[in-house]
């Protein structure tokens, strides 16, 4: 219950923007869910935690170390561990290793494939674009939002196509 109440209370701060706060709730709310032996709630922390050390204050090294220390308690958790090289691709690109963050979401991709999640592999898509717009790939940028953009299409919520092909129009 303290790591859901954890995870819940993150999104306040998140929907401010102030990531470092949304951090230390995660922070806690995997502690608590590692100590309750809640694998499901502590892969669910881990998303959450991996979205903020991607976009959040953490510098770059430091956010790498974390994704480096969560992936032996993920194994054999294959939501928790596609969080960790999807978030791993975009640090690695922040830091110019091209080639090692495309081969992550390469395999980030596969995952999310063989498990049919469809909304996972439109906010791949957006890292995967990450990647490309640093590397200097424009057109390969472009082609990942795409295909984002496409399976949206198909799910049909006006809301997160709009913001999809926002990102796609600036791409």
């Amino acid at each position: 219950g303290l790591a859901q109440a954890w995870r819940r209370l993150s999104l306040v701060p998140r929907a401010a923007g102030d990531f470092a706060t949304v951090e230390n709730a995660i922070e806690r709310a995997l502690a608590f869910a590692q100590q309750a032996g809640d694998r499901q709630g502590w892969s669910r922390g881990v998303d959450s935690l991996c979205g903020m050390l991607q976009y959040g204050p953490t510098p770059v090294t430091e956010a790498l170390r974390r994704c480096a220390d969560l992936r032996d308690p993920a194994r054999g958790l294959p939501l928790a561990e596609a969080s960790i090289l999807q978030a791993t691709a975009a640090l690695k690109a922040m830091l110019g290793e091209f080639d090692e963050a495309r081969g992550l979401y390469a395999q980030v991709r596969a995952i999310y494939e063989d498990l049919g999640l469809q909304m996972s592999l439109v906010a791949l898509s957006e890292v995967a674009s990450t990647v490309e717009v640093l590397a200097g790939n424009h057109a390969k940028a472009e082609s990942e939002l795409r295909r984002g953009y496409e399976l949206l299409a198909t799910v049909g919520d006006a809301s997160i196509v709009a913001f999809q092909a926002g990102l796609l129009a600036e791409s």
